[in-house]
């Protein structure tokens, strides 16, 4: 892994240890534990996946699709959610099938990818690369949001670099700058990083370099980036990841409806509120850290503190 930018962190190493391969069907929950409350609109169809990724390990990587459970393709829209140092597919605090599930149930197809190498990101930049192909050939999909948590925001960074016109907007939470630097050439898409206050992982100075960085690129001032510190929280948000999930939502369709491809159209003012505002899982971290090992997100080494 190439060296931090000056000034900065040094990248987040889970472990020197390999990280398992992780296979489709160890990948877990497929729905939130707490599945949004959707009715009238069809309850999302989930579904593992294995993308090809053709590159020097010429290999697969293990998916979960959410996609909408009438059938339709998404509008164009797709959103790609990737872990940290150590893979996995449930993202801080297990929000990510929650996320996943309000999506599709509003009409747009959300992948949870994990790694084939994790934390490596010239093998996580081809997996993101495959994904965008893979939804694009199936979905037609042509406008993409992009998730990174911890290690995440790495490859979601170094990806827009070849591929401009697909991308609708950025999201990081508590991510890292090393191997960032692609945030340089970002083109002027939204971008919104969300950093908890009390994170002891990766500080929360992370997301104010990483808000320099993307202005330094962006010398006409054409873009929109925006910085959520999490007050208290930590790298996992463990303490507020009901408003983080809820945010990520909100800021997803935000990307989206400047594109002119909205989400959740016809759907009425009450159904939308109650999808986005339902927490997947409620309680206290136990529960959130048992859907995150489950998703193998902490493996490696990875954390929540």
């Amino acid at each position: 892994m190439s060296a931090a930018l000056p000034g900065t962190p040094a990248p987040y190493h889970a472990s020197p240890h390999p990280i398992p391969f992780h296979s489709p069907s160890s990948l877990k929950p497929l729905h939130a534990p707490h599945p949004p409350p959707v009715s009238p609109l069809p309850q999302p169809i989930v579904e593992r996946l294995v993308i090809p990724v053709k590159d020097p390990l010429d290999h697969f990587a293990p998916a979960i699709l959410h996609r909408p459970g009438d059938g339709a393709k998404g509008g164009g829209r797709a959103v790609v959610l990737v872990s940290g140092a150590g893979g996995g597919v449930s993202g801080p605090s297990g929000m990510y099938p929650s996320i996943a599930d309000k999506l599709a149930a509003l009409g747009v197809p959300a992948v949870r990818l994990d790694y084939r190498e994790p934390a490596r990101t010239k093998y996580c930049v081809p997996d993101l690369h495959a994904t965008l192909a893979y939804m694009s050939a199936h979905f037609a999909s042509t406008a993409f949001v992009l998730v990174g948590w911890s290690f995440g925001s790495a490859p979601i960074l170094t990806l827009p670099t070849t591929h401009h016109h697909h991308l609708a907007g950025i999201i990081t939470l508590a991510g890292q700058t090393a191997e960032c630097g692609g945030i340089l050439s970002l083109p002027p898409v939204p971008a919104l990083l969300i950093h908890g206050t009390a994170d002891t992982c990766l500080p929360p100075r992370c997301a104010r370099t990483l808000e320099q960085m993307y202005k330094e690129g962006d010398p006409q001032g054409r873009g929109d980036v925006r910085v959520w510190m999490v007050q208290g929280d930590d790298h996992g948000f463990t303490r507020g990841a009901g408003e983080v999930e809820r945010g990520v939502v909100r800021f997803v369709g935000e990307c989206f409806e400047r594109r002119e491809m909205p989400v959740g159209r016809g759907v009425g003012e009450e159904v939308r509120e109650r999808v986005e505002g339902a927490e997947g899982v409620p309680g206290g971290g136990e529960e959130r850290v048992r859907v995150m090992r489950e998703g193998r997100d902490l493996e490696g080494g990875e954390r929540i503190e």
